[in-house]
């Protein structure tokens, strides 16, 4: 099976005119789920103040949603786009041929990771 974590869309137009913000955002995002997998006195806390999970689940939610499937660098998984056109393509003909690139843009990802800004919340 193919993880996925959580996805974030935008157009085109929003990604060429306000890369900064956008790559200011998957800089927090990604800082955020460092924190909560690095953390678990905070990741708990976080989990039963906003998401109401009960004490005795903590350490389940936390292994299973916040460890496994949040991968360390952020960057689109194409297997899990594939199925998802896929599964589509019958009932919306415009997917057919499409291709998991035709709808991913990593190039923000691509260039935190070039800057080494995952590698920085390591240390």
């Amino acid at each position: 099976g193919v993880n996925s974590s959580v996805d974030f869309s935008t157009s085109r137009h929003t990604l060429a005119t306000r890369r900064q913000q956008l790559k200011a955002f998957i800089k927090a995002i990604s800082e955020g789920i460092w924190v909560a997998k690095t953390n678990k006195e905070i990741a708990f806390r976080v989990m039963q103040k906003y998401l109401k999970v009960e004490p005795r689940f903590l350490e389940s939610t936390h292994t299973n949603y916040t460890v496994r499937l949040h991968p360390e660098k952020p960057y689109p998984i194409r297997e899990v786009l594939e199925a998802a056109i896929e599964d589509m393509s019958p009932s919306v003909p415009e997917l057919k041929g499409k291709k998991s690139s035709d709808f991913a843009d990593s190039s923000l990802v691509a260039e935190l990771d070039k800057e080494g800004f995952f590698e920085q919340l390591k240390r």
